[in-house]
């Protein structure tokens, strides 16, 4: 009776320790790599098992190995957790290929349905590498603007596909593989974080890109993402538009400008792309829609735009209606003080007829003006104007000014940048002093 209680504790630890095994097998990784340049095994390369961490932090390794002569290599059985993520690395010539190993919690497949990950039949590619550029094309350009306080904000992507079965790794002492056309007057270049493996060079309008450019037969995506400001020229609100224009470095399959619907008041004027549409684009994890101005597809085996294209793109901005408003005013304004100076011009005339005519000798113009206006000769401008109005040649650019101010405040009081008193006193102020310029004082 005695043996029973340990005979019990005994069970229980051996189904506890059977439980664990079936709960959690070990798993065998291996697999094999082929040097794709030359479809050969890839013999001697070093092969490396890492398990990646959270973002931003270094990846641990689990073990390494080589390939052996017949191209395969083993890490044997390992115990893994269950949600376990691990990736298998070869260095060859220069450059770390990479593929999936084992995924116990599904999470790349949830982003990708279509991969299939087999940790004891895994298969590695790598190529020869070469500082040669290859005849690169561009599978995909976007150009998506965003309308950003005073600025038009602009992010382009780009993907580069190497036809090649070598990998690019750049040329020069700074290994630039990809060049491309920026629109005149962008500033603020920057390359998207997100890309681990690139640096980018903003010189004049060019960037100049640090990236290996796999073979399009590896599968992975060579995409280049960066973005730019844009300013929008100071001139008349009417006439407000930036150049994008810009020329295309690489045979093109799809080109298009994007912009979000909030975002419609951007018209896009490029004769060389189609007309607006609206489609859903991927933003993150979600899909959004877009209006595009396009010109090929990225499936369309030819290129729609060829290397050395000139390509017309112009942003425009829809004006503010209180803009257009005051304009017509102002225009208003202009053509009835005209007048008013010509009736009143007409009536002086006629008095100084009626003084020559009465008076017993001849008094000139100039001395007229002198007596009325206290012996102080006014300045008329050839007009007949009063003393401290402005000339003919004076008059449109003191208006202009104010109009472009004024335009100015009607942009930022129609986007939220300033509250309703303020933007009330100023408007007021600069449309009495406009007032002031156009009227005629004695």
């Amino acid at each position: 009776m005695k043996r029973l209680p340990f005979l019990s504790l005994t069970l229980t630890l051996i189904l506890l320790i059977v439980t664990t095994a079936i709960a959690h097998p070990a798993t065998r990784i291996a697999g094999q790599v082929t040097n794709a340049t030359h479809n050969a095994p890839a013999t001697g390369a070093p092969v490396q098992l890492f398990r990646p961490n959270g973002k931003g932090q270094p990846w641990t390794l689990i073990k390494a190995t080589k390939v052996g002569g017949n191209g395969r290599f083993d890490f044997g059985p390992l115990e893994l957790a269950a949600d376990d993520l691990l990736i298998a690395r070869v260095e060859w010539q220069g450059y770390p290929y990479e593929v999936p190993a084992y995924d116990g919690a599904g999470r790349l497949k949830q982003l990708d349905p279509d991969i299939s990950i087999h940790p004891a039949d895994l298969i590695l590619q790598v190529f020869d590498s070469t500082t040669q550029p290859p005849p690169l094309t561009s599978k995909w350009h976007q150009v998506a603007i965003e309308a950003k306080d005073r600025d038009l904000k602009c992010s382009e992507r780009v993907v580069i596909e190497n036809p090649s079965r070598q990998t690019f790794l750049g040329e020069g002492p700074q290994h630039i593989t990809v060049r491309l056309h920026l629109p005149a007057g962008a500033h603020d270049v920057e390359l998207d974080p997100e890309i681990k493996d690139a640096t980018l060079t903003h010189t004049g309008d060019t960037v100049e890109i640090a990236k290996p450019i796999t073979p399009a037969a590896y599968n992975n995506e060579n995409s280049i993402s960066f973005s730019y400001v844009m300013s929008w020229p100071l001139s008349l609100p009417w006439n407000r538009a930036l150049d994008l224009s810009r020329k295309i470095d690489y045979p093109t399959r799809f080109f298009f400008v994007a912009r979000a619907e909030g975002d419609r008041s951007l018209k896009v004027i490029a004769p060389q792309l189609g007309a607006d549409r609206t489609i859903s684009l991927p933003m993150g994890n979600d899909q959004q829609p877009h209006i595009m101005n396009s010109i090929g597809a990225p499936m369309v085996p030819r290129a729609a735009v060829e290397a050395g294209t000139q390509v017309a793109i112009t942003i425009s901005r829809a004006t503010n209606p209180l803009v257009w408003a005051f304009v017509i005013f102002v225009v208003a304004l202009c053509l009835m003080v005209p007048l008013a100076l010509m009736r009143g011009g007409r009536g002086r005339s006629d008095e100084t007829m009626t003084v020559q005519n009465n008076a017993s000798h001849k008094i000139t113009e100039p001395a007229l003006e002198a007596s009325v206006n206290g012996g102080i000769p006014s300045y008329s401008g050839g007009h007949g104007q009063g003393r401290g109005a402005l000339s003919d040649r004076q008059l449109p650019a003191a208006a202009k000014e104010l109009i472009d101010k004024i335009a100015r405040l009607d942009d930022e009081w129609d986007s939220g940048e300033i509250g309703a008193e303020a933007y009330q006193n100023q408007r007021a102020v600069w449309k009495e002093r406009l007032i002031e310029l156009l009227s005629v004082k004695r």
